[in-house]
């Protein structure tokens, strides 16, 4: 994060602690603007990577919004993904999965298996499992999002290729050596037809191409690169 974009955060932190508490003294800790106001600062302390700060703030959120909209409304499932964001940031990563998996089902229901909340919530999801190493449940969680947002996005769009990148981690992780190139293979197409030859180069910065360039050496000119 830029020096400028941390001093904004940082001062849009005490705004939004004071804007807490005259609404909690005025309208009071229910009111749909308090807690506005608690998710937004939750939000902004995990911009910051403040996770535990987040963590108490969310869970302010969620509780609040529980019991004022009920279980299933949007808001409240949004709240309950923000709080599984600061528990996988604090290494919780099993209740993470817990909120994750609630705002993904919520979400599911009542706002259907492709609005990008769900998928969003997928995503996530998939995250917790792979950190876990529930990497086949991780992985098919990362499908279902990846075919979400390719009928929602497009095929090109980023949060779509980061499902792809994400597939070639669980992928390998799993010996699946043949699958983790394709999907590298068409990471790579796939991003540089929509974004550009920079994307190719982008790749390089990540471990993405250290696991491309290994599945390579497991095999030589003419031979499956998968193991046998």
């Amino acid at each position: 994060m830029a020096l400028l974009d941390q001093k904004k955060f940082e001062e849009a932190v005490i705004t939004y602690r004071r804007a807490v508490g005259s609404m909690e003294r005025a309208l009071g800790p229910d009111h749909p603007f308090t807690l506005e106001s608690i998710n937004m600062l939750g939000e902004i302390l995990l911009d910051l990577r403040k996770y535990e700060e987040a963590e108490v703030m969310c869970r302010r959120a969620l509780a609040g919004r529980e019991r004022t909209l009920g279980l299933l409304h949007r808001d409240t499932l949004l709240s309950a993904n923000n709080l599984g964001v600061a528990l996988c940031n604090e290494r919780k990563h099993y209740e993470a999965e817990v909120m994750y998996r609630r705002a993904f089902l919520g979400a599911e229901e009542m706002l259907g298996v492709d609005h990008q909340d769900t998928l969003l919530c997928i995503y996530n999801l998939a995250g917790a499992l792979y950190k876990q190493g529930k990497y086949y449940e991780a992985e098919m969680m990362y499908w279902r999002a990846l075919a979400g947002r390719e009928r929602v996005l497009g095929p090109g769009h980023p949060h779509t290729l980061r499902c792809i990148i994400k597939l070639v981690a669980v992928l390998y992780d799993q010996k699946k050596f043949g699958a983790a190139e394709t999907m590298y293979q068409r990471a790579v197409t796939e991003g540089e037809q929509a974004l550009g030859p920079d994307y190719r180069e982008g790749l390089k910065n990540t471990s993405c191409l250290a696991m491309f360039l290994q599945i390579r050496g497991l095999g030589t000119a003419g031979e499956s690169v998968l193991p046998k």
